[in-house]
């Protein structure tokens, strides 16, 4: 007893292996590519990220030589006199201390005021750096 396949049905078969075939390989292609381009964009990011460090890491160098210049340079006895002298306002034995104060502001009178003194009126500007570079000049 044995059942013959009709010679139809085997055709039909060996029609469907193929295809079949087909659309798996087509599936896994696809599959290769989108896993592939998730890896070059996450490559991609990873370059993005040591460029930015690189970056950083120039920066910090650069920095770094900075502060060692003025490390170098804060450690110098003029520089220290220096800023003892202009910030601290310390003098060194022997030197007389200078202090200038400034005058209390002016308080003005209102005009309206009687017995007041009226102000001259001011001249123009130029007129006074002319006065002060050329004192005698006509007027």
């Amino acid at each position: 007893m044995s059942t013959q396949i009709p010679s139809s049905t085997t055709s039909r078969e060996r029609q469907r292996s193929p295809r079949l075939y087909i659309v798996l390989l087509v599936t896994l292609c696809v599959f290769f590519v989108v896993g592939y381009l998730q890896r070059l964009s996450t490559l991609d990011e990873i370059q993005r990220q040591v460029a930015a460090m690189q970056e950083r890491i120039a920066a910090s160098e650069q920095r770094r030589a900075d502060l060692k210049v003025e490390l170098a340079r804060v450690q110098d006895p003029d520089y220290l006199a220096l800023m003892a002298r202009d910030d601290m306002g310390l003098v060194q034995e022997g030197d007389l201390p200078v202090v200038v104060y400034d005058p209390p502001p002016a308080t003005e009178m209102p005009e309206s005021l009687p017995g007041t003194v009226a102000r001259p009126t001011e001249r123009p500007i130029w007129q006074q750096w002319l006065d002060l570079l050329l004192p005698g000049a006509v007027r």
